[in-house]
């Protein structure tokens, strides 16, 4: 078989007609003054092209090439081809013998060999649709003359003893079109030369045959499913869970704490409202001040709307505070958090009157969710101990709602949710 650069077209019939309709056109490529054109075997030119979607000229730059495209009039007078597909041409001639020995020459004239094995003008369809006396072609990808199956695999290196440059001497070594000697190798060699064939192998030579090192090297693609990271930063909302060693988890059993007839003074009372939740409280800590400092704002009790209000003013390093205050009573009563941090913000205090100068108050907390953010993105909710995060009936995964992202992702990937300074959960 012999493969050489298609062959150019001579001067065309007339001009090409330019409205806009598909057309091919066969030439060299060239590039001049920072345009592409196509220029015939007189380097007339019969088009400035224009790469579409996709199309890369350089990689075809001075060869023999198809172009298809769509063909635009354009100021000037030559014509103007939007390239939507470019291929380099051959011309092709397959030699051999037939039965009784007579020589056969086919050949295939501009034609190319990546346009499909279904396009007319490939060499696959070409081949088959004489069909030749000779050949069967069929297309494959590239790679597959190299594929490595699994498991193990046998191959056989075999390299032509010839002149091989820095190893032998010019005007005396012949590099081109010589006769290529190959030790022999039973069931594999053909120990009978066939012209025009440039190998032959033979048993053994009169000098030893010195191999060069050779190197081999064997790659393959690994699969795996595909896969995402979804990272969630440190700070959430609150339905998304606490932290350690930032928010207050609650205990169990832990019930609001109510402390019944306080009163605001005198503070040497024994129902004294400072001293009975200093004493009792596990939240807050009571104490009596002058005045309330600026970021707060007191609080007259009892509480009628809201009838519930929460610490504020919590901070990394800063306690969560609550200044109470009793029409005609001097000064304010503190309720601070017993410990720094926003978790403070979220203790709550009821005070209703239960008699004359005295009151009823309640300090509650509802703890803090131990960390389900990674729940609520991966399922979309905070699922149930031993629940599943993709239900197993279709009807309830196509139900409207909130869902996570085992629910959007496709399937067969792999998701993992981290969030940080916490445990990632997959």
């Amino acid at each position: 078989m012999k493969v050489t650069e298609a062959a150019l077209p001579g001067p065309g019939d007339g001009p090409i007609a330019a409205d806009g309709q598909p057309a091919r056109l066969v030439g060299r490529l060239h590039e001049h003054a920072q345009r592409f054109r196509l220029v015939n075997a007189a380097e007339e030119t019969l088009a400035i092209l224009r790469p579409g979607p996709g199309v890369v000229f350089e990689d075809h730059r001075d060869r023999v090439v198809a172009v298809s495209g769509s063909l635009h009039a354009e100021e000037g007078a030559h014509p103007l081809m939007i390239v939507e597909r470019i291929v380099d041409l051959f011309d092709v001639t397959v030699s051999g013998q037939s039965g009784d020995g007579a020589p056969i020459v086919e050949t295939y004239g501009g034609v190319a060999i990546s346009l499909g094995a279904g396009d007319p003008k490939g060499l696959t369809s070409q081949i088959n649709a004489k069909p030749s006396e000779l050949v069967v072609a069929a297309e494959v990808d590239k790679a597959v003359a190299l594929t490595l199956p699994r498991g193990r695999a046998q191959w056989v290196y075999l390299d032509c003893y010839g002149a091989r440059f820095n190893r032998d001497r010019f005007n005396e070594a012949s590099f081109v079109d010589g006769l290529c000697l190959e030790r022999g190798v039973f069931n594999i060699s053909r120990f009978v030369r066939v012209p025009p064939e440039p190998e032959a192998a033979v048993f053994a030579s009169a000098e030893p045959l010195s191999d060069p090192p050779v190197e081999v090297r064997f790659r393959w693609s690994g699969y795996q499913p595909g896969a995402f990271v979804v990272n969630l930063p440190a700070d959430l909302p609150e339905e998304f869970g606490g932290r350690f060693n930032y928010a207050r988890f609650g205990r169990a059993g832990d019930k609001p704490e109510i402390y019944g007839g306080v009163v605001t003074e005198p503070g040497s009372d024994p129902d004294y409202l400072a001293t009975r939740v200093s004493a009792g409280s596990t939240l807050v800590e009571a104490t009596f001040v002058e005045r309330v400092p600026l970021g707060w704002e007191a609080m007259t009790i009892p509480f009628r709307r809201p009838r519930i209000r929460t610490l504020t003013a919590g901070a990394e390093g800063q306690h969560a505070r609550l200044y109470l205050a009793e029409e005609g009573v001097p000064g304010f009563i503190e309720l601070r958090a017993r410990q720094p941090g926003p978790w403070g913000n979220g203790v709550a205090v009821t005070v209703r009157k239960s008699g004359p100068a005295r009151f009823d108050v309640t300090i509650g907390y509802q703890g803090a969710r131990f960390e389900s953010a990674h729940q609520v993105a991966l399922a979309g909710r905070i699922l149930k101990p031993g629940e599943e995060p993709l239900p197993a009936l279709t009807e309830e995964l196509l139900r409207p709602g909130p869902v996570g992202i085992v629910h959007a992702k496709a399937a067969g990937v792999h998701a993992d949710v981290t969030r940080n300074r916490a445990e990632s959960m997959r």
